[in-house]
């Protein structure tokens, strides 16, 4: 049985969709002075965004699993302070502009997504509060995020990640270094 979920036009924007670049495109373009936080993930469709954001309560509409690569136009996005693309089964590296952005969440676990950490990572440190990046396939050391105030991290099940291991990421909450060479040399 499916609910009705509300929408938040000042708060939270939950999108979930597989059809990419239109509807996406579509979204940004009605939402983007009220959107603060972006949420892909699999299962549902808030058609309040289609629609200008006018109803109160939206039908959500079952949807297949996201696939591909994270498309960059997400990263134009100023006030967005969240991306959740978890458990999907996209593929890629994590573009280097969300570097530009001021992001307090970033969660693409369960995955099937490759690379480093991109360096830029560097930039959001003073915001980003949890990192999640489980069960993909990262490689490297996490330096890039060294120096932030991270509460809540995963990184199990990434077996190139490697190297030191930051103490933001060693004592937040959820680390686990299950299946990555954390703690060894790269």
């Amino acid at each position: 049985m499916f609910t009705r979920p509300l929408c938040w036009p000042t708060q939270v924007i939950v999108i979930w969709v597989s059809l990419w670049s239109e509807v996406i495109r579509q979204v940004c373009c009605y939402t983007m002075p009220v959107l603060t936080n972006f949420m892909l993930v699999d299962i549902w469709l808030l058609a309040c965004l289609l629609t200008n954001l006018r109803p109160a309560f939206a039908h959500c509409h079952v949807l297949e699993k996201l696939t591909g690569t994270i498309p960059d136009y997400i990263t134009t996005m100023p006030i967005l302070t969240e991306v959740k693309l978890e458990d999907n089964q996209l593929i890629g590296t994590i573009s280097p502009e969300f570097g530009r952005m001021k992001l307090r969440r970033f969660q693409v676990e369960i995955n099937h997504m490759v690379g480093p950490i991109p360096e830029t990572f560097r930039n959001i440190t003073p915001y980003l509060t949890q990192l999640h990046l489980a069960d993909n396939d990262f490689e490297g050391n996490l330096s890039a995020v060294a120096a932030g105030h991270l509460t809540t991290v995963t990184v199990y099940n990434n077996p190139k990640l490697c190297g030191m291991v930051p103490a933001t990421v060693r004592y937040a909450k959820n680390y686990n270094p299950a299946g990555t060479r954390l703690g060894q040399p790269c």
